[in-house]
């Protein structure tokens, strides 16, 4: 059976051939077999998501990671096409002063199905509120520098590749 949103699965257990062992484990595991229609719309909801999620790694399996991802996300799509998203580098600055506070500079990005890749460079601090020492920002800022510089160099690094 083809998933797509016209198809007349009534029933999780309608998509079982299009599941792998685990997904259809986790939702055996939440169907209590009582009538809540619910329930079973959500396990039916599961079910084509976890389908269509097992069709887009088949139609993509060759498309290889991205450089530098250290995580790489499932693959999703919406009105703009298919893409998936990943997680690179993470560079931490240390604000002892503020008990376990931390700044990190993180190059995550998206990938599309012809193999290009979108990175971006996020800054996430724990504690917002308190100010940086002089010190520290200068760590913060030769980190950036060095996310700009991976970014950069990975760049032009699959520009020769392709």
């Amino acid at each position: 059976m083809i998933t797509t949103p016209e198809n007349d699965a009534t029933s999780w257990r309608d998509l079982a051939d299009q599941l792998t062992s685990g997904q259809l484990a986790l939702l055996e595991h939440d169907d209590d077999n009582d009538n809540d229609p619910l329930l079973h719309r959500a396990l039916l909801s599961s079910a084509r998501i976890h389908a269509r999620d097992n069709l887009a790694a088949a139609l993509y399996a060759d498309v290889p990671k991205p450089a530098g991802a250290l995580k790489v996300h499932r693959w999703c799509g919406d009105d703009r096409g298919e893409s998936r998203g990943f997680s690179g580098s993470t560079r931490v600055v240390e604000t002892p002063q503020h008990d376990g506070d931390r700044i990190e500079v993180n190059v995550d990005g998206v990938q599309y199905p012809d193999g290009s890749v979108k990175r971006d460079i996020f800054i996430d601090r724990t504690h917002s509120d308190n100010p940086l020492t002089t010190e520290q920002a200068l760590k913060l800022a030769a980190a950036l520098i060095a996310a700009v510089d991976e970014v950069e160099q990975i760049g032009k690094d699959e520009a020769v590749t392709r």
